[in-house]
């Protein structure tokens, strides 16, 4: 029995970490993990540098990325694990949906902002700034900006971007690509599609969650995240995992300094589990 921790849920600068995918990769060494899946949301961007900053550094790793998606009016986040990347092109195609929705998003973010006189550099300025190479501005990005550069404290900047805050944007769901077919197109590119985070289902939108979960099992799912941060009952969807055969996963979703009290080994699975998903994928 292998129990040596590992995490298939972390974010890099390529979407809304702060750490670079081969920071991430040495972190993920010094503190004992033994396999890691940088899960950027709906890029691949920063595969290449961490597969092999990984591989330089013994640890195992399989290709991964976070996509968004719509079920039954809700948001549901999809872990797509072992992805061809060779494919990469069809992928980055495939979510053209999400990219217009980050677009629109990052717009809106300025636009309430300069609106509100708290921000007087234009949206290309404030990227620049920032300095990231994720190619949307996300929410941690602005709350980033504000404290960087406005001189703002974290918690302000927080609730600045937050629902009733002065900047905040609200998700337009149903422009994300849908669920099921995101499940079928992740099998088409050699993967498998790990339910992340079903307790932020749960929380917000508990007389849904039975339904939704039955559409992605009947759909194909392949694992779910039993262990997250946002998951306050991990025995409840292990009992889930147990019940209909699915793989376990889980992690931090760790961001970086973005997330400073979330240590990047929180919420892991064992490598026995870890190997049960690579070998899911041969």
């Amino acid at each position: 029995m292998d129990n040596r921790p590992c995490v298939l849920h972390c974010h890099s600068h390529f979407s809304d970490g702060s750490f670079a995918p081969a920071l991430i990769a040495l972190k993920a060494m010094d503190i004992g993990l033994r396999a890691i899946c940088l899960t950027d949301h709906d890029t691949v961007a920063g595969q290449a540098e961490f597969h092999y900053a990984c591989a330089r550094l013994g640890l195992d790793f399989l290709p991964a990325l976070e996509i968004t998606t719509h079920l039954l009016g809700e948001e549901i986040h999809l872990i797509a694990v072992g992805v061809d990347l060779h494919r990469a092109k069809e992928l980055d195609q495939f979510l053209t949906p999400n990219n217009a929705v980050h677009a629109y998003r990052e717009q809106q973010y300025w636009q309430k902002f300069h609106n509100a006189g708290l921000i007087t550099d234009d949206l290309a300025t404030v990227k620049g700034k920032l300095g990231f190479p994720a190619k949307f501005a996300f929410k941690y990005h602005w709350d980033d900006y504000r404290v960087r550069f406005c001189g703002i404290d974290p918690a302000t900047a927080n609730a600045e971007t937050r629902q009733g805050g002065v900047a905040f944007v609200p998700a337009t769901k149903q422009n994300y690509v849908p669920t099921l077919q995101t499940i079928d197109f992740i099998h088409q590119l050699g993967g498998l599609a790990i339910y992340a985070h079903p307790g932020s289902t749960v929380k917000g939108a508990p007389e849904l969650f039975g339904q939704i979960l039955e559409t992605l099992i009947a759909a194909g799912l392949d694992g779910i995240e039993v262990f997250h941060p946002k998951n306050t009952e991990p025995n409840d969807f292990m009992a889930i995992a147990q019940h209909y055969h699915l793989l376990v996963s889980g992690g931090s979703d760790n961001h970086g300094r973005f997330t400073p009290k979330l240590s990047l080994a929180e919420r892991s699975i064992t490598y026995d589990q870890f190997l049960l998903i690579k070998d899911q994928l041969k």
